[in-house]
């Protein structure tokens, strides 16, 4: 009760220790935390690997296309006249 913001505790961390506390007394809640680092369970990942995909599709390597810099396409552009 210490850190209560009505016994002149900061708001902020009574909030951090309540979530804390719903979070550990909710079994399933608990486990999702300890598996995936969040009390809601799975999220979204980050999808699949473009690169890879691109190769499936059109074969050869996953290297990813180089497109010239500003600097490349102005420089090429005023010394080929």
């Amino acid at each position: 009760m210490q850190h209560h913001p009505d016994k002149g505790g900061d708001p902020e961390q009574f909030k951090q220790i309540q979530g804390a506390y719903d979070i550990l007394s909710d079994p399933q809640k608990r486990q999702n935390f300890d598996q995936f680092g969040s009390a809601d369970g799975p999220q979204g990942g980050p999808g699949p690997n473009m690169n890879d995909i691109f190769s499936q599709m059109f074969g050869g390597s996953s290297k990813v296309l180089e497109v010239p810099s500003v600097a490349q396409i102005t420089a090429t552009r005023f010394t080929s006249r």
